[in-house]
């Protein structure tokens, strides 16, 4: 089988047709790509050699004392430009052939020399990751990629670095979303127990690290600053409990789920 005939070949394109978008890196991270490599090779490079001269010129006709007086500067200037370089060079060759195609039965994400072909029916979940650093994207202020779990338990990551991430996020979800919806109410109402990372419900209560609450215990429930905040009955207001957005799967199908049941008692 070709190389052509193995990238058009997969489930997903032979059951769908037409394809409903796709994208690639956004232009600008390429610009941005090849200006800190230019940065970094022009820059860093000349630093390096201009240093270098200096530091010649000056063991030559003034001896060792001197040396570092004059050329440390442009060290320094070159150890700094260096990791422009380095940088944009690896976020060049790990973005080389990023590219998401959607069709009306899955996706299709290629990253570096890895693809992977997926039936909207084959995905379990999806997650909010957090910046890199590890802190909540109430503190990032946006979210950074977006984790998709698969029936076999794989995750795949789709990164921010694609052209109209956020059109790509809110499309997926309006194909993932309203199967996993019926199938979450189903189960719901069949008294079974709904695993959303650290909440956990079922027709009787709700439980968030520990903390369990009867459903007639809550007052409200809110997405707010990268939190989904849980608002209890009581004499102070203010009281309340609340977990990082990005620790939750399908946490928009969660929030959706709690004010379903706060609004039906």
């Amino acid at each position: 089988m070709s190389e052509a005939t193995a990238e058009t070949s997969p489930r997903v394109i032979r059951e769908s047709g037409s394809r409903l978008g796709s994208y690639r890196l956004r232009r600008g991270l390429r610009l941005l790509q090849w200006t800190a490599i230019a940065v970094g090779l022009i820059g860093g490079g000349g630093s390096a050699v201009v240093g270098m001269w200096r530091w010649t010129l000056a063991y030559r006709h003034y001896g060792p004392a001197v040396v570092w007086r004059w050329s440390l500067p442009w060290f320094l200037a070159a150890a700094g430009l260096a990791p422009a370089f380095f940088l944009g060079l690896l976020s060049y060759w790990r973005n080389r052939t990023l590219r998401l195609d959607l069709y009306p039965s899955g996706l299709i994400f290629r990253r570096g020399r890895r693809i992977w072909s997926l039936a909207w029916q084959d995905i379990r979940g999806l997650q909010h990751a957090s910046s890199w650093l590890g802190l909540p994207t109430s503190f990032a202020g946006r979210t950074t990629s977006l984790l998709v779990e698969t029936i076999d338990g794989d995750r795949i990551r789709i990164p921010r670095e694609l052209d109209r991430f956020e059109q790509v996020v809110g499309e997926i979800k309006a194909e993932v979303y309203p199967r996993m919806q019926r199938a979450f109410s189903a189960g719901f109402n069949q008294g079974k127990v709904l695993n959303f990372g650290p909440i956990r419900m079922d027709r009787d209560s709700l439980n968030l690290g520990g903390h369990r609450l009867e459903w007639s215990q809550l007052d409200s429930v809110g997405l707010q600053h990268g939190e989904l905040v849980l608002f209890i009955k009581g004499e102070r207001r203010s009281r309340s409990l609340s977990v990082a957005a990005n620790r939750i799967p399908n946490v928009d199908l969660c929030f959706q789920m709690i004010q379903t049941v706060i609004e039906a008692i």
